[in-house]
Order: C-alpha cells, then structure tokens, then sequence
C-alpha cells in the first residue's frame, strides 16, 4: 500500500491560526500484474465498501466537443464521490478530457484528466486543471519502463471493452486511475480561493467522432471508525 502528499499543495493563511493546508493522495494497492508482467497501482478494494447511494447512471452516452454534464452531480452532490467510467468507439489521435468538482458557470473550476489516444493500442494519461490547455502528471505507477511515464496499453483483447478510468475526487483532491491502474495521478486544488461547496460537478467531452461513455458515480461514505479532531476538537 502507499501513499503521499497531493500536489500542487496550497500555502497560506487557510484560517485563524492555521498557515498552512495539506493533502494526501489516496490509499493505493500496488500488486503485481501477471498479464502485464509489472506493477499497477488502484483504491483499496474496500473502499468500494465506503460507497453510498447512486448518483448517476449512464449508458452509451455519445460524446462530442461540447463537454456532456452528468445530470445530477452538481450542488455538491458529486463532491465526495466513487466515477467509473468507460470509454469505447476510440481512434488514434482522440483525446477524452473529464472534469470533476467542476461547475457550469465557470469552465476552468475543477480538476481534470485527459487520455489521448494513439497507434498500436496505447494511449496517456495527464492530469491538472478542468480547461488548461497544459497539463503535467503526478504518475505514481508506471508498468512499462520503456514507455513515457504517463502512457498506458490497450491490449487487443481488452480493444472491445474499451478505456477504463476510476477516479475518486473528495472536495480538494482527486485521484486518477486509467486503464485498471496502467497509470494513475493525484490533482489537488491548485488555486488559493476553496472550492465553492456547490461545485461538484462531473463533466466529459471528446475530440473525435463515435466515442461513447458508460459512466456510473456513487457517493462516498466516511472511511473513518471514529470522528477526527477536527469534528471533535480536543485541543
């Protein structure tokens, strides 16, 4: 299992007394992957068990350049959330953006992951802000060395079931899993101003024609047995 500290980090007076504000990644799972012959890194299995009610449900949804809102993610309902979602209908040279803890009043709010695909069943992944045209990874696994450190593979008998992504936002940080955990990232907020609480939304668009998405969220529940101090201050 493993763990870090989220980046981009924000430093500054986040409140009386407190003069600086930290994040961490999410708890992964590194295991060793036979088909692959290396490793790949995902949430922990159980924190399927933190996830609550549905909150949305969507098939075969045709994508275009105009980003498709996921009805029901906003007003904060999508801001501690489980997203599975799958890709199919790509073609070299498509590139598949997504957006969570976004909002529609403001393009550039939120966090984001890009996967662009290329020739001979690869494809990458790279992570930063929702609408910045220059994005970089903070990649925590990558199976193949010889690759760029954010590109992943889609082997032929996985083509028809297409590209697989699960990400995980929680208010102030994302976290990113592409392709069964190939390569994986963490976002956190980069901007000094807090995520406006309404700001939940979850967003997806494509490049290329024929590209379709199965998209599924869940809430999330709390992974903690007891309150932290912060509910119960102590001090």
């Amino acid at each position: 299992m493993m763990l870090g500290w989220a980046t981009p980090d924000y430093h500054g007076d986040a409140g009386k007394g407190i003069a600086f504000l930290t994040r961490m990644t999410l708890l992964r799972e590194v295991n060793y992957d036979h088909k692959l012959q290396n490793l790949v890194a995902n949430p922990l299995p159980e924190l399927k068990g933190l996830r609550t009610a549905s909150i949305a449900s969507e098939k075969a949804v045709a994508l275009g350049a105009s980003p498709h809102v996921v009805a029901g993610t906003d007003g904060g309902k999508a801001a501690s959330a489980d997203i599975e979602m799958t890709f199919k209908g790509t073609k070299s040279g498509d590139t598949i953006s997504v957006c969570v803890l976004g909002s529609s009043t403001n393009t550039t709010t939120g966090l984001a992951m890009k996967v662009t695909v290329g020739d001979g069943g690869k494809a990458a992944a790279t992570f930063g802000s929702c609408g910045a045209s220059d994005m970089s990874a903070e990649v925590v696994v990558n199976v193949d060395k010889a690759a760029p450190a954010n590109q992943f593979t889609i082997h032929a008998d996985e083509a028809a079931d297409g590209i697989t992504v699960r990400i995980l936002p929680d208010r102030s940080v994302a976290d990113f899993f592409a392709q069964g955990g190939q390569v994986s990232g963490t976002v956190a907020w980069p901007q000094k101003a807090p995520r406006a609480a309404g700001d939940s939304q979850i967003s997806v668009s494509s490049s290329g024609s024929g590209v379709t998405a199965d998209i599924d969220v869940w809430g999330m529940g709390c992974g903690w047995l007891t309150p932290s101090f912060t509910d119960s201050p102590n001090l």
